[in-house]
């Protein structure tokens, strides 16, 4: 019995452990090897919990803000102008804002969706030796057509990957937008195979993102330079990037430098291994 109080020890305080006491950890100095292991691996996976429901938390917070600028707006303008009696003008321009907020609305919401529907890869549609040129080309030129930016691409013809080819596009797009929208014109996206994987490389000629802002890049709703990605979009652009790369087992690495430019690199598997 004496052998197995420690144990008891553990077992009675990770019990106790629930979604409001995520802060606690189990002592983990015991003579065993063995259950000093075991402890840490308990606080490692307990604090991996915490900071999915502190993440998780902030991005309903943030969300929740999000959607409700855009109803306040609309329900501002609609109040004030229904006080009195207005000129068909004051009501073509009052219908004007609200439906901009409503377009805004819109296009957070689909965000969010798109967020939930390529989380863990649920949601993709996976096609065998999808031609990457076409691919790339077609979001290069959606971004050109709509901001007249200079986009360039260098890649073989016979470059294919297994992949989402809406997804991947989506990812694609916003990169390069985020690019243009920083000021980086003109943008180059090159692709190549090493080994088991596609790099595909976004370069843009902007003033470059401060260091203390590259580990947030990726948050959802991340506050950083309101110069990047937050134009005319809603904060989930590269959001949306990460989980196509991670849904798709990928990895997405981002080297910038002051008035030099920013580098987003992308390693997709060239095959489905999953």
């Amino acid at each position: 019995r004496e052998f197995y109080r420690p144990l008891h020890t553990v077992i009675a305080i990770a019990d106790e452990i629930t979604m409001d006491t995520l802060t606690t950890r189990i002592p983990d100095n015991w003579g065993d090897r063995t259950l000093k292991r075991l402890c840490c691996v308990l606080n490692e996976m307990v604090a991996r919990l915490q900071d999915a429901f502190e993440t998780q938390g902030r991005f309903v917070a943030n969300a929740a803000h999000e959607l409700r600028s855009p109803l306040g707006a609309m329900r501002a303008q609609l109040e004030v102008h229904l006080r009195r009696k207005r000129t068909p003008d004051e009501y073509e321009e009052a219908l004007s804002v609200t439906l901009e907020e409503a377009e805004r609305l819109s296009l957070l919401v689909e965000h969010l969706l798109i967020l939930a529907r390529y989380e863990h890869g649920t949601g993709l549609a996976m096609e065998q030796d999808l031609p990457l040129t076409p691919l790339l080309r077609q979001a290069a030129d959606e971004v050109h057509r709509t901001t007249g930016a200079e986009i360039t691409l260098t890649t073989p013809d016979w470059l294919t990957i297994d992949g989402d080819p809406i997804a991947l596009e989506r990812a694609i797009t916003n990169l390069i937008r985020n690019g243009v929208q920083a000021g980086g014109a003109p943008v180059h996206i090159n692709a190549q195979l090493y080994g088991d994987y596609v790099e595909v490389t976004v370069t843009d000629h902007g003033k470059g993102i401060p260091s203390s802002e590259l580990s947030h890049l990726f948050e959802p709703f991340w506050r950083g330079d309101p110069a990047r990605s937050r134009t005319g979009g809603v904060g989930l652009g590269l959001a949306i990037v990460k989980t196509v790369v991670d849904a798709h087992r990928g990895h997405i690495e981002v080297k910038s430098e002051s008035d030099q430019g920013t580098v987003f690199i992308l390693q997709l598997p060239h095959r489905k291994t999953w």
